[in-house]
């Protein structure tokens, strides 16, 4: 789908050519689309979606539900993403009388897949050393512009125990990657103003690294390792005082 674009690094939004944005009916459709975008791996048998987000129901209300759900999440897809039929723009969900899968022609469209592709990249290119990679950290880059914020950011379901559930597992190892990329980039640039002798660009790299080390204390403030960062970058920047 030419410009479909599904951000769940933060707010959750979906978009066409960064111009019609849906408006999810309820919670729950919001909820369903998620889950199946970032797990889409393989297809989810309807039963079990319909018992994570109404574990308080019984088996045929949350069937009932989750029908109900699907037809109201595609009716907000069609009315917003309305395109003749030459445009043969395919469905983002799949489903059959027992399972549903998010269409896995469309992973690319969603950013927690670009996001940990990348990662993985990295972790398994063969380098001496990461800081001298300068095309994994370039990679690094473009992982932390999709990290707009943790999964589904102040995003739950307060009936739903087993959704929380997955989305805080999911959100925390996403974090942590997150977090790992931000304290690499930060070292680099930091590593990489002390081989500079020109004193703007040294500079423009220690503000780089300050940036990164920033962004984990946004994301984890307690982090020690990152405020040990912001220290020696302050410190190399003559900013003692701070």
């Amino acid at each position: 789908m030419n410009g479909l674009q599904i951000s769940l690094l933060g707010h959750i939004q979906v978009s066409l050519a960064d111009q019609q944005t849906i408006k999810f009916p309820t919670d729950k459709s919001k909820a369903l689309l998620a889950f199946l975008a970032v797990e889409s791996s393989h297809p989810h048998p309807r039963e079990y979606l319909a018992g994570m987000l109404w574990p308080d129901l019984s088996n045929e209300a949350a069937l009932h539900n989750l029908r109900l759900t699907t037809l109201r999440l595609r009716t907000a897809l069609a009315n917003t993403f309305q395109a003749p039929p030459s445009a043969n723009i395919p469905s983002l969900v799949i489903s059959d009388r027992k399972t549903m899968q998010f269409n896995p022609e469309l992973e690319e469209t969603v950013d927690v897949h670009r996001f940990e592709s990348i990662t993985t990249a990295v972790d398994a290119h063969t380098h001496n050393r990461l800081l001298e990679c300068e095309e994994c950290i370039q990679k690094l880059v473009l992982a932390m512009d999709l990290y707009q914020g943790n999964l589904l950011r102040e995003f739950s379901l307060k009936d739903s125990l087993y959704f929380d559930e997955w989305l805080i597992s999911r959100r925390e190892r996403l974090q942590q990657q997150a977090l790992d990329s931000l304290a690499s980039l930060s070292n680099f640039y930091a590593q990489l103003s002390m081989t500079i002798e020109d004193p703007i660009v040294q500079k423009t790299h220690l503000e780089k690294a300050l940036l990164y080390a920033k962004r984990q204390l946004a994301i984890e403030p307690w982090r020690e390792s990152a405020h040990r960062q912001m220290m020696l970058i302050l410190e190399k920047d003559g900013q003692r005082e701070a």
